[in-house]
């Protein structure tokens, strides 16, 4: 089978046929639409033009930006135009050439593309097409990495001064001027600058993940953690490139579920303050982010403060017993009493040899902020031991001294289900009558 065919079907309309490997270099294009799940029962040409309009609305292009910053992107721009005139756009036409004060937007026009399908009865034209987008991608590429390069260096040097003495960061920031000051603008001598940066930030950015052997309840801690929605491992869930988020003991939102994996530090690829957007599939790390060609690399203390919500963290894809370190779960510290450990658990059984994190939030919160949590935990205690006696006003309150031997213990990090439900016995005991309710299931934990 060639690679891509033209056929009609009975009802006059033209589709387009894909071989599999033709497919995924179209939705490597720009990530707009999915072909692996179509390409065998053919895309119906309307919708390949739609594709393409989609395409062209991400080249935003400055030819200000072109003009005045890259002189020899001018050469590729009128190669550009002459491959347009072979396949019969008239690109002319079509291009606003008066537009020299605003952002220069490529416009595809659904009639032009469809002049030209019309005359397709065979895959060569088309393929001249589908290699221009090609080629068309590239020069985009280019073009918006010459100006993420410019436009990054503040962000850059800024994490930079955080990790780095003051005499190595003027001597790469000369260096870097330099680079930017030269005509034509070489983009891969600044790409290659920009990297080295950014592998000195992150080799600091490592060094300062916690070890999961070191870490204590109630102590500060750095886990670069995969959020995950099921206790079964499926051994093709890992894509490419895998999202994680730095949690801390002031963050611990993820932008999934609060359990999952905690993952080694050592597949860095890049991060963001908030969502970045991540191609999973993607191929290269050029084209991870929707909105970004260049991986980012930001400085601990950056990617601390400047996170809101949650952050995102992308990892390299490697062999579960490489790249997962540990499990995690965000939690109250009640154990199984809590149904996000209890999925922990469930997960670990897929990874026996995985510790099991159990970052407990209530350690790091004000006390006069865990009343609720404290009442919470009472409620689930009293379901589990079969407690009937009535809750009255200053109920909670009376319990505070098991509060507190309770934090303790959670502090020593070491205790299980059992330990949690001897103790709030011993002080229910204390303050409670024998009289209320049927106390048999609480006393089998005597």
């Amino acid at each position: 089978m060639n690679k891509i065919l033209i056929k009609e079907d009975i009802n006059g309309y033209k589709f387009l046929y894909f071989d599999k490997d033709y497919a995924c270099f179209l939705d490597r294009l720009c990530g707009l639409f999915n072909f692996e799940n179509n390409y065998q029962n053919g895309i119906r040409v309307s919708t390949f033009i739609s594709f393409l309009e989609k395409v062209s609305d991400r080249f935003h292009i400055s030819r200000e930006y072109i003009l005045q910053n890259c002189d020899y992107f001018i050469n590729d721009f009128n190669l550009l135009m002459q491959d347009f005139k072979q396949i019969g756009f008239d690109m002319e036409s079509i291009l606003d050439k008066q537009s020299f004060d605003v952002p220069y937007y490529w416009v595809f026009k659904r009639e032009y593309i469809n002049s030209f399908l019309k005359k397709c009865d065979d895959s060569y034209f088309f393929e001249q097409l589908t290699e221009f987008f090609g080629n068309f991608l590239k020069f985009q590429t280019t073009v918006f990495k010459s100006a993420e390069l410019i436009n990054l260096k503040d962000s850059l040097f800024n994490d930079f001064r955080d990790v780095a003495s003051l005499k190595m960061v003027q001597n790469y920031q000369s260096r870097y001027d330099a680079l930017l000051s030269q005509k034509p603008f070489d983009v891969a001598k600044i790409e290659n600058l920009y990297k080295e940066i950014q592998a000195i930030i992150l080799d600091d950015f490592k060094a300062n993940i916690t070890d999961i052997n070191d870490y204590k309840p109630g102590n500060k801690f750095r886990f670069l953690c995969h959020s995950t929605s099921s206790v079964e491992w499926n051994p093709d869930y890992l894509d490419n490139y895998l999202s994680t988020s730095l949690l801390t003991e002031a963050h611990t939102d993820t932008y999934r579920c609060p359990y999952g994996f905690i993952v080694n530090p050592q597949y860095i690829v890049s991060m963001d303050c908030e969502d970045l957007y991540t191609r999973n599939s993607a191929t290269d790390e050029s084209e991870l982010s929707i909105y970004s060609v260049l991986p980012k690399i930001l400085s601990m203390n950056h990617l601390i403060s400047g996170t809101k919500i949650y952050n995102e963290v992308v990892v390299r894809k490697d062999k579960p017993e490489n790249l997962f370190l540990g499990i995690f779960c965000v939690t109250d510290g009640s154990r199984e009493l809590n149904p996000i450990y209890i999925r922990a658990k469930l997960l670990q059984k897929s990874f026996p040899n995985l510790p099991i994190i159990d970052l407990d939030v209530t350690l790091y919160l004000p006390l006069e902020e865990l009343s609720l949590t404290r009442n919470e935990l009472i409620d689930s205690i009293r379901e589990e031991l079969g407690i009937t006696s009535p809750i009255f006003d200053g109920y909670y309150d009376m319990y505070e001294p098991f509060w507190e031997k309770f934090m303790e213990l959670k502090r020593n990090g070491d205790y299980e289900l059992l330990d949690i439900l001897s103790l709030f016995s011993y002080y229910y005991n204390v303050f409670e009558s024998d009289s209320y309710g049927d106390n048999s299931k609480r006393n089998k934990t005597l």
